[in-house]
């Protein structure tokens, strides 16, 4: 991620100054994209109130599932026309059960992601989209963690040159263990020079903070009906402001450069608390930190 660092689009600082990057010839801007899904159910309210409670059901209720792109340009990946109304949305929003939608998969996302570079285009004809993914359930349904169980058999590879541990580059890798089952993520990143020891598949990446941000307003809202929950899900989704994305989108680029300088837990939450300002974590909170240990 460091590397496209230089050719991003900022909002910075506590007012969200805009930073445009320093482009050399040929370079485009870089707009990230990222992905993730949300489940919101029928009967989902809050549990507590300081009136008389309403009288909710036992169970869950029907699903909703959204899936979309947001981004800290535009907040969300959409298309207006000439009067400002929505005409293309990357957003998909299914009704699985058993009389109703397919539970999503692959083949649902590619035809997303298609539908998603073709507004991408449209709006952002001079910039350059860069798609990221969560450890969704079609990406873990392919690969699990460990080694073998039900998971895909996949092509022996060569370690590309990009690899962080330089020593791994170009070298081959096979996909399966003496045994011929199918190698986990775990082993698979270890062989190429990753320290996973206390590492998770699925961390909280900023997809998580505005899911809890629609998921507060939802859970706000009574809904008597399937139809009221549908219309509370998009007005609950839209409600989140493109200046509240821009600040979950700076506080997951903190957290990575937490990461990247070596810091985790408790040392990185506190470094990234303490940054205001830019989208990388100062040395500044590097010096104080190592004050306190030393």
């Amino acid at each position: 991620m460091a590397k496209f660092e230089s050719v991003w689009l900022g909002y910075e600082g506590e007012d969200l100054k805009r930073h445009e990057p320093n482009l050399q010839p040929g370079e485009k801007r870089i707009i990230a994209q990222f992905h993730d899904e949300s489940c919101f159910h029928a009967n989902e309210f809050k549990s507590s109130a300081w009136w008389q409670s309403i009288l909710q059901k036992k169970e869950s209720g029907s699903s909703n599932t959204c899936i979309r792109f947001i981004n800290e340009e535009d907040g969300r990946l959409i298309q207006h026309n000439a009067h400002g109304e929505v005409i293309h949305d990357a957003r998909k929003v299914i009704f699985p059960g058993a009389s109703g939608d397919s539970w999503w998969d692959t083949q649902q996302l590619l035809v997303q992601v298609d539908t998603a570079m073709d507004i991408f285009d449209a709006t952002h004809p001079d910039c350059q989209a860069l798609f990221i993914f969560d450890q969704s359930l079609p990406t873990s349904f392919d690969m699990n963690k460990g080694n073998g169980g039900k998971q895909r058999k996949q092509k022996d590879t060569i370690i590309p040159c990009t690899n962080p541990t330089i020593s791994m580059c170009g070298k081959p890798q096979k996909m399966t263990n003496e045994n011929g089952e199918a190698k986990g993520l775990q082993a698979m990143l270890e062989e190429r020079g990753f320290d996973m020891k206390g590492m998770r598949a699925k961390c909280t990446p900023i997809c998580a903070m505005y899911w809890g941000y629609a998921k507060y307003h939802y859970c706000e809202v009574f809904k008597a009906t399937f139809a009221e929950a549908k219309q509370t899900t998009i007005q609950s989704l839209d409600a989140c402001p493109v200046e509240t994305i821009r600040r979950f989108i700076n506080r997951s680029w903190h957290f990575m450069s937490a990461y990247c300088l070596g810091l985790t837990g408790k040392a990185a939450e506190w470094a990234v608390r303490k940054q205001k300002s830019h989208r990388s974590v100062v040395q500044r909170a590097m010096l104080a930190i190592d004050s306190i240990l030393n």
